[in-house]
């Protein structure tokens, strides 16, 4: 038996087919929750903006005004 040295050609392929599959399914993935963390950010700075404003109007009277994030 002195060919069963190391990996043979069809487990390389095989191994090479699941790092691939795994890959290709983790990219979309992640980009799908970057995106919607980045909206969920935003969605937070606006109620945190819109709070403020609510605060200021009562507090003060304050009917415009602008906030920067």
């Amino acid at each position: 038996m002195n060919d069963e040295r190391g990996y043979s050609w069809p487990e390389a392929m095989l191994s090479l087919i699941v790092v691939s599959v795994v890959w290709l399914l983790l990219i979309p993935a992640a980009d799908r929750m970057t995106l919607k963390m980045d909206e969920r950010r935003l969605a937070a700075q606006a109620a945190s903006v819109a709070a403020d404003a609510a605060d200021a109007h009562l507090a003060y009277g304050e009917s415009a005004g602008h906030h920067l994030i």
